[in-house]
């Protein structure tokens, strides 16, 4: 889609947080309920090499007829789990959906999180 890329000129950018990015070892994970076609530029940009997110097909006309797979936070858990062979996780999220990624990661940073999501910190012990 040609519109992605100045779309992420202008959006992606500014969001970006360089320390939290440099804070990140080892092997990183790009897990998004985000369409792939924005969530794959996006983890390309950041220099991620595995990534997931949710799927969307396409008719013969290249319009969007339907999401064929959706990356929810119970399925990020397990690929994650997967993905890290035993190793700690830390994840990242700014979503109350990544509960169970959240709940079962040894470190969590919450961005932008939401008055649910920080009450849930603040019961957890997660970083905000």
């Amino acid at each position: 889609i040609k519109e992605v890329e100045p779309f992420l000129d202008g959006w992606l950018e500014p969001m970006i947080d360089q320390k939290l990015l440099k804070k990140a070892s080892g092997r990183k994970l790009l897990l998004s309920s985000s369409p792939d076609f924005l969530v794959g530029p996006i983890a390309e940009r950041l220099g991620i090499d595995e990534w997931r997110a949710s799927e969307y097909a396409v008719d013969k006309e290249g319009i969007f007829c339907e999401i064929t797979k959706v990356v929810d936070g119970a399925s990020k858990w397990e690929f994650t789990q997967m993905a890290a062979g035993g190793n700690p996780i830390c994840a990242y999220s700014d979503s109350e959906e990544d509960r169970a990624l959240l709940e079962n990661a040894d470190v969590v940073y919450l961005i932008r999180a939401s008055r649910r999501l920080k009450k849930m910190a603040k019961e957890n012990g997660w970083q905000i």
